[in-house]
């Protein structure tokens, strides 16, 4: 009440209340601003021994606050404090939202409840006055209710398909998602209630290849490959944490691999002697340890997926591989080479859609110094996909291997020899590849022998093909693996990589010049 220009007495509780409470949309913003204040509340015993002390954000904290969206997916070290957090930041939301239901998933019941539990010791370790009234009643061993706010916290299990179905939920904090056992079953469950403009956290360390985890930070970190692009991909790599490091007794005298760090990573002595201290018995260390620290300390967001040796691949040479964005022509293949007169290029076609189907249709492209030029694999019909090969084709007037198992491989061949006859491409040969448990080993090892000479791959679902291959060869999608391996066997066969570059002539430079003129190939 407003009584000549002034707020009544009666009306202040009201007009404290309404500054208190927040709604949805203006959480993202609270959360940049408010929220790093609010959580000095939070009191904690630092490194094990004294007495409780204000929470204060550490610089890993800050910078994965600064990046954070209301759908972000987090890969980090452990030990930086990520999942502490976001746990602060499921009570924040909790404090400041009326009637809430918020969700902390993890593997099992037991480590979800771990988490609540931590979450109730935080909000016990709150002074009085900024305390937030637990409601005893509406609690249980698997809920966390709040008087003052109505907010409740539940603990769910991410190994089920029916994980919070039927819940509307203001936030998830899906914790440790890479270890779940039905976690797409469980994502399409929980996603689907949560509220528009609600807040969906993923974090997690790795834990090998293909499961949801590793699936949505790839997507989300990957422009050209779309499925989850809603969420942010946000990663920490361990050297960005202070406290991983420790002085040497003495001048330390570096191997190979840590020269490789220092020259890469620039790492100084401090973190490579506290490296040298997690990887037990160094510099013989075993296979399974270093995998458990690249999966435990990432330092960069590739090579820690990667945690069994147990591959077709040489696993050192994956930390070699970049990405850089492509062009997109008229067909939305990837272009990162236009046709060079100078070069010539040769092309893998693989047309196996799989038993179910699910594999897509792919055409990689090299040129003589084995740089990848254009990619290209969709779900298309067979007739378009035999015509995109043509253009291709034609563009960088490649030599060709079609892969020739089922009945589109024969036929794309021969539509390819047809366009190659007709267009007398000069200098192009358009041959069969019969795969088979031997030539599929032979390529294999071709394909090992050019990642181990320093070239690099700069396409993402090539790179991320090789890595899920090495880490199982059974249900996995190999399209654009193979038609890079037939690329290779193509460049090879034909005797024309950078080792024996056949000169153009000035005649077949204007060919090239007249040919790119005519082909609106790409924008």
């Amino acid at each position: 009440m407003v009584v000549n220009g002034r707020v009544a007495p009666s009306s202040l509780p009201l007009i404290l209340e309404a500054y208190l409470f927040l709604t949805v949309e203006q959480l993202p913003k609270a959360v940049k601003l408010d929220y790093p204040k609010w959580v000095n509340r939070v009191h904690i015993i630092e490194k094990g021994f004294g007495d409780p002390k204000p929470l204060k954000l550490n610089g890993t904290q800050l910078g994965i606050l600064d990046e954070l969206n209301n759908w972000s997916v987090l890969l980090k070290p452990r030990q930086v404090g990520g999942t502490l957090l976001m746990q602060t930041l499921l009570l924040y939301f909790a404090d400041k939202i009326k009637n809430a239901n918020i969700t902390v998933m993890s593997y099992n019941m037991d480590n979800a409840v771990y988490h609540l539990n931590t979450i109730k010791q935080i909000v016990e370790s709150m002074p009085e006055k900024y305390g937030m009234p637990i409601d005893k009643r509406g609690s249980t061993k698997e809920v966390l209710a709040f008087s003052h706010s109505g907010a409740t916290i539940y603990a769910k299990s991410g190994g089920t398909r029916i994980a919070t179905r039927g819940t509307k939920n203001l936030a998830v904090l899906s914790t440790e998602t890479s270890f779940w056992m039905r976690d797409f079953d469980a994502f399409a469950s929980y996603s689907k209630g949560i509220v528009p403009g609600g807040w969906n956290l993923m974090e997690s360390t790795p834990n090998g290849m293909g499961n949801l985890f590793q699936e949505t930070y790839f997507s989300a970190r990957s422009a050209s490959i779309q499925s989850w692009n809603v969420f942010k991909h946000i990663f920490r790599k361990w050297t960005d944490h202070p406290e991983f490091s420790m002085r040497p007794p003495e001048r330390l005298i570096y191997t190979p691999e840590e020269k490789e760090l220092i020259k890469t990573h620039n790492l100084t002595d401090e973190q490579l002697f506290w490296r040298r201290t997690q990887l037990d018995g160094f510099p013989n260390y075993s296979q399974k340890k270093y995998a458990e620290f690249c999966a435990e300390y990432p330092i960069d967001d590739e090579s820690c997926w990667l945690e069994t040796n147990d591959n077709p691949f040489t696993m050192n040479n994956f930390k070699k591989m970049i990405t850089v964005e492509p062009m997109y022509g008229q067909f939305k293949e990837r272009i990162y080479h236009t046709v060079d007169p100078e070069r010539r290029y040769y092309m893998g076609v693989d047309t196996s859609l799989g038993k179910d189907g699910s594999d897509q249709m792919a055409i990689v492209v090299l040129d003589d110094e084995a740089k990848v030029c254009c990619v290209f694999a969709d779900n298309v019909s067979y007739s378009y996909f035999c015509h995109i090969a043509i253009e291709i084709m034609k563009y960088y007037r490649a030599s060709v291997f079609v892969e020739q198992n089922g009945g589109y491989g024969m036929g794309a061949l021969e539509r390819l020899k047809a366009a190659q006859r007709a267009e007398f491409i000069r200098g192009s040969r358009v041959s069969e590849w019969m795969t088979t448990g031997t030539s599929k080993e032979l390529m294999f090892n071709k394909i090992d022998d050019f990642i181990a000479t320093n070239r690099y791959i700069n396409d993402v679902q090539l790179k991320e093909q090789f890595m899920k291959y090495n880490m199982s060869a059974t249900n996995n999608k190999d399209d654009v693996l193979m038609a890079f391996g037939m690329a290779i066997e193509c460049m090879m066969s034909n005797k024309r990589s950078r080792f024996d570059i056949v000169t153009i002539s000035k005649e077949d430079k204007l060919v090239y010049q007249r040919q790119q003129q005519k082909t609106n190939f790409y924008r």
